[in-house]
């Protein structure tokens, strides 16, 4: 008579019997700044009789170096990409061809099936807007197919609720966490290009209303677009004329603007892909007038 087996000290809810299962996580702080990636396998043997062997599963932890100039979302979409890599190399070919990466982000969960589109589309929305992290994405979607078209494995992204209850997804967190802090790869082609992170505190988007109008903005920071032409600049506005007055925002421009420059620019009339049209003129800060008492 086959003993029963003792309960068990995994969960159903972040782990499936008979598939490799990929418990991911990516960490920045600050964000953006230096970032790390947890990776952590399982799964379980199973007999001639497809009965598991043992009580727990086999883990296999997979540490890794950290990045500089990252963010939290290039970080949870490299983790995927590297834990997949791993398995296209040939480590855990006789284990399942079902993969099930486990992770705590919804961008990464909510956003893949949409990535497909977004790559038919040129990189762009529904509203015409570039897709951050492009790169992530065009490494992501080629790893899932070639595991399929190579070897026969297929993908799938689920949630799991972070930090809680899961071994799994606390085991990969310690192990993000941790990569942030040990030697950082500077070599990381897909980080996104940063003069200077972004510092949105006071940041708040849609706060400046596209109406086609002409206003005096200084630029505060920018963005490169990965694999594109534009960058995604904050910004301030400076004519003291307008109700968006020292509004901080975002917005798209094809050629390069200089932080901490002021230029008199024309916007477009499309809030969903807010862009600047045309620079008029660069502005000498002597012009920028300051109300009294400022």
């Amino acid at each position: 008579m086959r003993q029963k087996r003792k309960e068990k000290e995994y969960s159903e809810k972040d782990f499936q019997e008979y598939a490799l299962n990929i418990h991911v996580d990516g960490s920045c702080n600050p964000n953006p700044g230096s970032g790390g990636i947890g990776i952590r396998y399982s799964w379980f043997e199973y007999d001639e009789n497809g009965l598991p062997i043992g009580d727990e599963p086999k883990v296999y932890p997979f540490p890794q170096v950290g990045y500089m100039n990252v963010t939290n979302q290039i970080m949870e979409l490299h983790a995927a990409f590297i834990a997949l890599k791993e398995v296209l190399s040939g480590q855990f070919d006789d284990i399942s061809n079902k993969i099930i990466v486990w992770t705590d982000s919804s961008y990464v969960v909510d956003n893949y099936p949409r990535s497909k589109y977004w790559k038919n589309n040129g990189w762009r929305n529904r509203d015409g807007k570039p897709i951050d992290n492009q790169t992530q994405w065009e490494d992501l979607i080629k790893v899932t197919y070639d595991l399929y078209k190579k070897k026969g494995m297929k993908v799938e992204f689920k949630w799991v609720k972070g930090h809680k209850d899961s071994k799994g997804n606390i085991e990969a967190d310690r192990m993000a966490k941790e990569s942030a802090t040990i030697s950082k790869d500077t070599s990381l082609s897909h980080s996104t290009e940063r003069r200077k992170p972004f510092k949105d505190s006071k940041t708040v988007k849609g706060s400046v209303k596209m109406k086609g109008q002409v206003l005096i903005i200084q630029i505060l920071g920018s963005r490169f677009i990965s694999k594109g032409t534009q960058y995604l600049y904050r910004y301030v506005v400076h004519s003291m004329d307008s109700p968006y007055y020292k509004n901080m925002d975002k917005i798209y421009y094809d050629p390069i603007l200089l932080e901490n420059h002021y230029y008199e620019v024309r916007f477009n009339e499309n809030q969903g892909y807010p862009q600047i049209l045309e620079v008029l003129r660069e502005v000498d800060k002597s012009e920028i007038i300051k109300p009294a008492g400022e």
